[in-house]
């Protein structure tokens, strides 16, 4: 999976899903990315992660990590 970013309240998750999600729509209709990405809120104890995946092998994920960094948001490969 990648992880774009961790948050303890939910909103602010939510308000960071919407702006990604805008990003990366803007850099698609652009042709700066090729593909799609899901994005969902994972909650985790008390935080909420904004991840995409699953991939099914780590280059894979490495690699769309490197496409789908924005700006500050630069995605970490995880294990879950």
């Amino acid at each position: 999976y990648l992880q774009f970013a961790a948050f303890a309240i939910r909103a602010n998750a939510e308000a960071s899903l919407t702006h990604l999600q805008q990003l990366l729509k803007n850099r698609q209709s652009r042709g700066d990315i090729a593909a799609d990405i899901s994005l969902e809120i994972v909650q985790q104890g008390n935080l909420y992660r904004l991840q995409s995946g699953p991939y099914l092998k780590r280059d894979k994920a490495l690699a769309a990590a490197q496409e789908f960094a924005v700006g500050s948001a630069k995605p970490i490969v995880i294990q879950r």
